[in-house]
């Protein structure tokens, strides 16, 4: 067909031109739409088009490629993984409303509804022997800070184990290599109970021991024990503190107990108080009272640190050790020899017997030589 211009008309006219009927080409300046609008971007029909700005969203059921953001915000949506978001410093995605997994470099701000898997290591596996540092945050809920631990804090994926230099708290399981297990700041008269294993070791099970008190005021531990106990020393922490021993004990063979001090004594109660080395005798109000001169009721001298006392439930405002055997320091005067017989001499002072004395009024034997009034070491016998 020629070129022409105004109507054509062919035969068989349908109102329609075929690429048949055209020798050559169209060109796009030619039409009445010879571009199409994409947000604010005109493509134009026939040219390559590599940026498309003024899109506020894109859905797709994949992306194979780059998606870069411009200088507004854009909207992804996606029900697969975003292979690469490449986001610019300038126009930032603000958020995607759906994405099963995003890889590839960081992701700033907040992520609602997200299950994090974060492996700081050499490796990014977390079957890898390499100890990692843990992540963690203040506080809970969205928008927290993210810090890394790198001072003490370490976990190792492939033996599940977490490592640290300072614990504070309950712990359920093993600790290993720990120096110090601190249950508590020790305080004056506090009482603790005390943690055990059946074995030493690291890996040992603690159990609590709750008949084993430790006070850590006086440094006491207080606990029932069955079996034998081996040591050298057993006290109450002071020689003023009573203690007490139940049960029927003997000596086995060889063993013997020693005593520093000499007499055996036994309690009475006195009508006053007396000072030790005194005479007394038995009479007054209560059980005993001071001695007269050659009283033939003579009860004995008051120990001054008895080896062992008896009866010492006996009750009374004043109650009183009087020596029963052994060497006592007495109160006497006179004229006194080593050996010599003592009577009472009155106002609680022994005094030599003149004569053969009668029954009931010997104190004891002297002895050592003395002259005049004080105090020496008598070997208590009553007779």
């Amino acid at each position: 067909m020629p070129a022409t211009t105004g109507t054509v008309i062919t035969t068989g006219d349908s109102n329609t031109v075929t690429n048949t009927m055209l020798a050559g080409s169209i060109t796009n300046a030619k039409l009445a739409n010879s571009s199409v609008t994409l947000g604010n971007t005109a493509l134009t029909l026939g040219a390559t088009i590599t940026t498309v700005a003024g899109l506020t969203s894109v859905t797709s059921t994949t992306f194979t490629s780059n998606v870069a953001v411009g200088t507004a915000p854009l909207v992804v949506t996606s029900t697969t993984q975003v292979a690469n978001l490449n986001v610019a410093t300038a126009g930032l995605a603000t958020y995607a409303t759906t994405a099963n997994a995003v890889a590839g470099a960081n992701v700033s701000g907040t992520v609602a509804n997200a299950n994090a898997a974060v492996y700081i290591s050499t490796t990014d596996s977390p079957s890898s022997s390499s100890n990692c540092s843990l992540v963690f945050s203040l506080g809970s809920g969205v928008g927290q800070t993210l810090y890394q631990d790198t001072a003490g804090l370490i976990y190792k994926p492939s033996t599940n184990t977490l490592y640290t230099t300072n614990f504070v708290g309950t712990l359920t399981g093993n600790a290993s290599s720990a120096t110090m297990v601190q249950v508590d700041v020790l305080g004056s008269g506090t009482q603790y109970i005390l943690l055990g294993s059946v074995g030493m070791g690291v890996g040992q099970t603690p159990m609590t021991y709750s008949t084993l008190v430790y006070t850590s005021s006086n440094n006491t531990m207080v606990t029932n024990i069955n079996g034998s106990i081996t040591t050298n020393t057993i006290t109450t922490g002071s020689n003023v503190t009573a203690g007490t021993i139940t049960g029927n004990w003997s000596l086995s063979a060889g063993s013997r107990l020693n005593a520093t001090y000499a007499d055996l004594a036994e309690y009475y109660e006195a009508d006053a108080a007396y000072e030790p080395g005194t005479v007394l005798e038995f009479g007054g109000d209560k059980e005993v009272t001071i001695a007269e001169d050659s009283t033939i009721k003579v009860a004995g001298v008051i120990s001054t640190n008895p080896a062992y006392i008896m009866n010492s439930l006996c009750l009374g405002t004043h109650t009183v050790a009087i020596a029963l055997q052994g060497r006592v320091p007495t109160k006497v005067r006179g004229k006194i020899r080593k050996g010599d017989m003592l009577i009472s001499g009155g106002n609680g002072f022994a005094r030599p017997a003149k004569t053969s004395p009668m029954m009931g009024t010997v104190i004891g034997k002297a002895l050592e030589n003395f002259d005049g009034e004080g105090v020496i070491e008598v070997a208590i016998s009553r007779m």
